[in-house]
C-alpha cells in the first residue's frame, strides 16, 4: 500500500468500518439476532460488530440565529470503538463511552466552529417528522444536549455536518429504536470486496466499504501507484 492509499485508507477508517451493512429500505435489523448470525456463519473473518443509525436533524444553540442541519448518527459507543478508529479522532475525552454518556454528543471541529460552541456547552437537536427540514413549515421535537467531545477526523464534509450519540438519545429525540446500519470490522488478510459480495447473497441487503462509497478517491490512489511504477521504469 503506497503512501496516499495507506493515508486515505485510514482517515476514512476514522469514520467507517471496514464493511457496513444496510439495511433494506424503511426497515430496521434485529441487531443482536444479526450479530450471532454474522459471528456464527464467519467467525473466522468477523472480528467486530457495531450497529448504528442515521437521520437528519437540527442542531442550534441559544445565541445562534442561523441553526445547521446535520445527520446525527446514533452508535454503541463501547462497540463503535472496536470497528473504528472515531475514538482515536475525538480531541478532549479521547473515550466515545465518556464522551456520550448523559445525554451528550459529539461534533466536528468545523461545526463547533461555526456554532462557537466547546466542550460542556448546551445545544438544542431539533427532529421532524417531514422529510424536508424547513422551521418555517415543520412542526420539531426537541431536546437539549450538551457537547461531549470535538472530533477532528480531517474530512470537511464529516466534521461539518455529523454528529454522534449514543441509541438511548436517539430514542428520546425522534421515539425510534432502529438499527439501520451494522459496522464490521474484519480479520487481518479477508479481502472486503470478496465478502460484501458473500455478505450481500447470505442476508440480501446492501454492503458497502468507504472504497464503493469513495470510488474516485480509489482510483486516485491506483493512478499514484502507477504514477510511481512509471517513474521507477524511468529511472532504471
Amino acid at each position: 500500500m503506497n503512501g496516499f492509499e495507506k493515508a486515505i485508507t485510514e482517515k476514512m477508517q476514522s469514520i467507517y468500518p471496514h464493511i457496513t451493512l444496510d439495511a433494506p429500505v424503511d426497515s430496521s435489523f434485529e441487531f443482536e439476532k444479526m450479530k450471532k448470525k454474522l459471528f456464527k456463519k464467519y467467525p473466522e473473518k468477523i472480528v467486530a460488530i457495531a450497529p448504528a443509525h442515521s437521520k437528519q436533524i437540527i442542531i442550534q444553540t441559544a445565541d445562534s440565529e442561523n441553526p445547521a442541519a446535520v445527520y446525527f448518527r446514533a452508535i454503541n459507543a463501547v462497540n463503535e470503538a472496536q470497528v473504528s478508529t472515531l475514538e482515536k479522532k475525538l480531541t478532549h475525552t479521547h473515550s466515545l463511552k465518556y464522551a456520550l454518556n448523559n445525554q451528550q454528543i459529539i461534533i466536528g471541529k468545523t461545526l463547533a466552529k461555526n456554532l462557537d460552541v466547546t466542550v460542556g456547552d448546551t445545544c438544542t437537536l431539533l427532529f421532524s417528522y417531514s422529510d424536508e427540514l424547513s422551521t418555517k413549515e415543520s412542526s420539531f421535537e426537541s431536546i437539549k444536549v450538551v457537547i461531549g467531545d470535538i472530533m477532528n477526523t480531517g474530512i470537511v464534509q464529516y466534521d461539518k455536518y455529523l454528529i454522534f450519540g449514543s441509541h438511548e438519545l436517539m430514542k428520546e429525540l425522534t421515539g425510534q429504536e432502529l438499527v439501520t446500519q451494522i459496522g464490521i470490522k474484519l480479520s487481518e488478510g479477508c479481502d472486503d470486496v470478496t465478502f460484501m459480495k458473500e455478505l450481500e447473497i447470505a442476508f440480501n441487503v446492501e454492503a458497502n466499504s468507504w472504497k464503493t462509497l469513495y470510488p474516485a478517491l480509489v482510483s486516485a490512489s491506483k493512478l499514484e501507484k502507477y504514477v510511481m511504477l512509471f517513474l521507477l521504469a524511468l529511472i532504471k
